[in-house]
């Protein structure tokens, strides 16, 4: 039990005792009869039943608020370069197409987990910071698109490593209980010649992911974007070297490596069969552990009590004082008396 007035204790301490000294100095100046004296004391009660609750005596009870959060942390690392809008996807559609569609499936089965997503194309860019707002990840998943043609730099699947490593290793010293997974989705496309960097030191980082591998071997020709928010369906075809329009093809062996330097399953996304997604996702649930939820103390006012007493008190005074103003000869019954007289009276 505590005190949580709504004035200063002090204030009201003082307020009864005065209160108090008027009640007795009325009942003793007042004819000493028994209506008096219960009277002053009903009075006297009200008194000190107001002091009481102005002092709200309250009990604490914890209170959980919010969401138990998951220590689970998904990263999506999404290739949005030029490859990816190649119409190669669950028959001629684009391959982004195929990413948003298998982020609201993972979103919609880890229900409870933080997400964060990296986009790269010639910038590797953090787009999303962890959350647990999965309207949010499927809001980005929508709005996602390719890169604009006219920037384009080639593609190259090691170029957002430097950025998954820097933001894993924040997130174990935020959250060392963390448990850590990377999906990676791709077409596995290179085209700036460079040797690729592995991605094997990262396998302690995380404890475990998906590589999602988009594209055909036949491949798939690409609409130009320049940045509109709606993309014309009916753009000019992003060419190759001699004019003609380019054709672009999933490198299942890049992928598959990725995949083995991080010891992870990888997954060949030609469809909206999500069977596979569904079936890592329950493995990850198997491990999905839930933080306790903060909590507050929220005050319960005890104040039933003294404001029973008050209606008592106040009953009582309506009591005793109804009777004495309605007696005939006095009060107000007297003036209305005065007042009428006999008929005829001057």
């Amino acid at each position: 039990m505590t005190l949580r007035p709504l004035l200063p204790l002090g204030l009201l301490v003082l307020v009864g005792l005065v209160a108090t000294g008027v009640c007795v100095l009325g009942f003793w100046r007042a004819t000493r009869t028994r209506t008096n004296l219960v009277a002053w004391s009903a009075r006297l009660v009200m008194v000190w039943a107001l002091v009481v609750v102005g002092a709200q005596p309250s009990t604490a009870t914890s209170v959980p608020i919010g969401v138990a959060g998951s220590n689970v942390d998904v990263l999506l690392v999404v290739d949005r370069t030029g490859s990816m809008a190649a119409l190669d996807w669950d028959g001629d559609k684009p391959r982004l197409d195929g990413v948003r569609h298998d982020v609201q499936a993972l979103v919609a089965a880890l229900p409870g987990v933080r997400w964060s997503v990296i986009a790269w194309d010639s910038q590797v860019v953090r787009t999303l910071p962890f959350t647990t707002d999965s309207k949010a990840v499927t809001s980005w998943a929508v709005s996602l698109r390719q890169e604009i043609t006219y920037y384009s730099g080639g593609s190259q699947i090691d170029r957002p490593l430097d950025k998954i490593t820097q933001v894993l290793a924040n997130e174990a010293q935020r959250r060392p209980q963390a448990l850590q997974y990377l999906v990676v989705m791709s077409d596995g496309e290179s085209t700036t010649g460079g040797p690729m960097v592995a991605y094997r030191g990262l396998r302690d980082h995380v404890a475990g992911g998906l590589v999602l591998g988009y594209g055909t071997n036949q491949g798939g020709q690409m609409r130009s974007y320049d940045g509109s928010a709606d993309p014309d369906p009916n753009a000019a075809w992003i060419t190759d070297a001699e004019g003609n329009p380019a054709v672009s093809r999933i490198d299942e062996q890049v992928l598959t490596r990725v995949a083995s330097d991080l010891d992870v399953r990888y997954v060949h996304r030609t469809g909206k069969d999500t069977s596979a997604l569904l079936a890592w996702a329950k493995g990850v649930d198997k491990v999905t552990k839930t933080e306790p939820g903060r909590t507050v103390e929220v005050f319960m006012a005890q104040t039933w009590p003294a404001a029973a007493l008050l209606a008592l008190a106040v009953v009582t005074e309506v009591a005793l004082a109804v009777p004495r103003r309605t007696k005939p000869g006095r009060g107000r019954w007297r003036w209305w008396k005065a007042k009428t007289g006999p008929a005829g009276g001057s």
